[in-house]
């Protein structure tokens, strides 16, 4: 189920109808489930690890949080960011043994079935393993306190908005909200609804039409004139900052709908005055 499509937007609806008919107290819960249902369009399997990488991040905040030793804290610290970054490492940089086995034992299906896990990948693996390293070393750090429901990171980790392409939001900012659940005024709702029309216009309107001219120039460079070639470079970059900030927006907007502020991505960028700036915004 992508942003850009009809099926989140229902998706987003109900949800979102959902969320602010259910009591304070149930909210947290209802959206760990709206979580997982999203990302199970996806995959059940993936959902079932992601679930699995939550578990360890909770259990070893809470070791974290404990009154052990400066060494055991921080060998704590280390066994969960090795555990966590090992599923990421696997897909993401060990898939070429997937596809090789695939290629010399193709007639087995369960090397064919190993390439196109690589292939395709946990949705947002990186997004929420980033997240929750952030977590631990938060806790270690002792900026924030472990969580004691399960839910809470569950949420932090899930957050549908946030899953398929940021932003990465820090631990104490997500959970600091999600600990303090309070009706949301009409003004932060009008906010969002903002925030999802203009990440729209941005993504379907400018980045994918632009898309269309661009690509059309890049598959074929030897087509077309000098002049064309310049025009379509400096269009790649608005068409990719539209895109991503499109993208960023409507994640925002969701999240903004549902009562929770994420961060900005973006802060006009081509308004920088020179290149450090230009990463800094």
């Amino acid at each position: 189920m992508l942003f850009n499509s009809l099926e989140f937007a229902a998706f987003l609806v109900i949800v979102g109808c959902g969320y602010h008919l259910c009591p304070l107290a149930w909210r947290r819960a209802y959206l760990v489930v709206s979580s997982y249902a999203f990302y199970c369009t996806w995959s059940v399997v993936f959902a079932v690890l992601l679930l699995g990488v939550t578990a360890v991040a909770f259990v070893l905040g809470k070791r974290l949080g404990g009154n052990g030793s400066d060494a055991q804290r921080r060998r704590w610290l280390v066994a969960g960011i090795l555990l966590l970054l090992l599923p990421l490492a696997a897909f993401k940089y060990l898939g070429g043994l997937h596809v090789l086995l695939a290629e010399r034992l193709g007639e087995f299906s369960w090397t064919s079935h190993l390439a196109a896990m690589n292939l395709v990948g946990p949705v947002g693996i990186s997004y929420y393993t980033l997240k929750l390293i952030s977590y631990l070393i938060d806790v270690y750090w002792q900026r924030i306190e472990p969580c004691g429901e399960f839910a809470t990171v569950a949420a932090y980790a899930a957050f549908f908005p946030q899953i398929l392409s940021g932003p990465i939001q820090r631990a104490g900012d997500f959970i600091g909200q999600m600990e303090n659940i309070t009706p949301m005024p009409p003004a932060m709702l009008a906010s969002g609804l903002r925030l999802l029309l203009f990440g729209f216009f941005k993504k379907l309107v400018v980045a994918d039409r632009l898309g269309v001219f661009v690509d059309q120039v890049f598959a074929a460079p030897r087509a077309f004139s000098g002049l064309v070639l310049v025009a379509a470079s400096y269009l790649f970059a608005f068409q990719l900052y539209a895109d991503f900030s499109g993208l960023t927006d409507i994640a925002r907007g969701a999240a903004c709908v549902l009562g929770l502020t994420s961060p900005r991505n973006f802060n006009s960028p081509f308004y920088a005055e020179n290149i450090q700036d230009f990463w800094r915004r």
